[in-house]
């Protein structure tokens, strides 16, 4: 089975990825618990942490490492909103669990796991995180073949 050289493979930019994880982590967790703190109603939390999530989202999709035409872009902001709300349907029975009796952390938790894997989608597919591995020369090609 012999790879499509015109298809580059890409790997992850270790500290980037984590740094922006870590502030994603801080900037809905900690707004939403700000908004907590002040008496806002748990769906304002809930909110937030979208609304984080769509801002990170767009910035990856204006990243974009150029195999998605633009109306897919366009079109991953919104989907993935309603992907978010269909992986929180299925979230809420873990966060449940484990914060039982603690129902002032469920709503942020809830949306904050449940954006998660899109915003690692996301990110897998931004030039902000990811790089293309270095295609092999004709010659390096021919040896690796003749070794297998």
């Amino acid at each position: 089975m012999e790879s499509n050289p015109a298809k580059a493979r890409y790997h992850w930019r270790p500290a980037r990825a984590w740094l922006c994880l870590i502030v994603y982590w801080l900037l809905s967790l900690g707004g939403a618990g700000v908004l907590a703190k002040s008496g806002m109603p748990s769906s304002q939390e809930f909110g937030y942490v979208i609304f984080i999530m769509l801002v990170l989202v767009s910035a990856c999709m204006l990243t974009e490492r150029g195999e998605w035409k633009l109306w897919r872009r366009v079109l991953w902001v919104p989907g993935s909103w309603l992907l978010h709300a269909s992986l929180c349907a299925s979230v809420i029975g873990f966060i449940g669990a484990m914060f039982a009796g603690r129902s002032e952390f469920e709503a942020r938790a809830t949306s904050f796991f449940g954006s998660l894997p899109i915003v690692l989608i996301s990110m897998r597919r931004s030039r902000l995180f990811v790089t293309a591995e270095e295609p092999l020369q004709n010659s390096e090609t021919k040896v690796l073949r003749d070794a297998a």
